[in-house]
């Protein structure tokens, strides 16, 4: 509407209703005033290019549905348009899971999809898929924000096709370094792929002091990763 507001509206969900992406329904989430919302841009969907604080919000009326308008107190970048992706920082919850066990699960033993996340003390065992899966999707299922500070510590993984495995997106192309600071240490890994720790995307964070049996001579795939300190593990391949 103008240089310092938007009106923020949802999407279709593609998984329940398929080729109704471009409904107007109303967003997701509350915003409220003080709230900082991320921005992503048009060339990169998962990083974030923009945060602003929300100054007011007022609904209005399009096509019969209540979308809302949400102001700033500085002006919007020229990308910020129709396509872009917002999220809420300030409706993030922290997440602990300590001294759980996830056996036999046809999926994930976790999905981590927030920021301020804790991990310990766990057992993942026999699960079909990940033991943890740090995630974010801006394009198809709209799910999550990126994750950030994430420490994965004092767990036990026994037989899953990755013990942690982060990724962006389920399209290509995938952007580098959207999460951030994720630590995993001092966990016991056995049996869990060729690849136990299968990582994409990570910015700043550290792979140190785990004992990986059963793997590949190179236990680690890194992609589009930078500042990841790898130091103090131990690795005991298949013979």
């Amino acid at each position: 509407p103008d240089a310092r507001s938007v009106v923020l509206r949802g999407w279709g969900n593609p998984f329940w209703r398929p080729g109704t992406e471009e409904d107007l329904a109303a967003p997701a989430g509350e915003f409220r005033v003080g709230d900082e919302l991320e921005f992503s841009s048009p060339e990169h969907r998962h990083l974030v290019a923009f945060t602003g604080r929300i100054t007011a919000v007022d609904d209005v009326e399009i096509e019969g549905f209540t979308l809302q308008r949400v102001s700033f107190s500085e002006d919007l970048p020229d990308f910020v348009a129709p396509g872009i992706i917002v999220a809420n920082a300030d409706e993030v919850g922290e997440f602990v899971m300590r001294d759980c066990t996830v056996r036999r699960n046809l999926g994930q033993g976790v999905r981590i999809k927030t920021r301020e996340a804790l991990v310990e003390n766990c057992l993942f065992e026999d699960n079909h898929g990940n033991g943890v899966w740090i995630f974010c999707d801006a394009d198809y299922g709209r799910e999550s924000i990126s994750a950030q500070n994430v420490t994965i510590r004092g767990n036990k993984f026994r037989g899953a096709a990755s013990a942690v495995r982060s990724t962006v997106g389920r399209k290509p192309p995938m952007d580098p370094d959207v999460f951030e600071n994720i630590v995993i240490a001092d966990n016991v890994i056995e049996n869990c792929g060729p690849t136990p720790l299968n990582l994409q995307s990570i910015k700043g964070g550290a792979i140190r002091g785990n004992t990986i049996k059963d793997s590949s001579d190179d236990p680690f795939l890194l992609k589009g990763c930078s500042g990841l300190v790898i130091e103090d593990n131990r690795i005991f391949p298949k013979p």
